[in-house]
């Protein structure tokens, strides 16, 4: 597993670890169970990746190559410049 953030990111856990984790659990056979913490979550959406190349998002294509053209990366930094990405990534 693998992250991308920002230099300047930094990590809010208090919420996570007040409702004790996520919203749903995923258990070793595979079956998902909702952490009754969580009052209102949307129901499991399963998504797959998407090539986005200009963007330099492309299927087996190493992440770490990207350091090499930093400006792809803005979106970490300023995602509201970039949110037809985002909607084309989570569609």
């Amino acid at each position: 597993m693998a992250n991308w953030v920002c230099r300047s990111f930094d990590s809010v856990y208090e919420p996570y670890a007040k409702l004790r984790g996520g919203a749903y659990y995923e258990l070793i056979n595979g079956r998902v169970l909702h952490n009754q913490a969580y009052h209102h979550v949307p129901e499991i959406r399963v998504a797959y990746p998407v090539e986005v190349p200009d963007q330099g998002l492309i299927k087996r294509k190493p992440m770490y190559e990207l350091i090499e053209e930093p400006y792809l990366l803005e979106f970490l930094t300023a995602p509201e410049r970039h949110t037809g990405l985002f909607q084309e990534l989570y569609r």
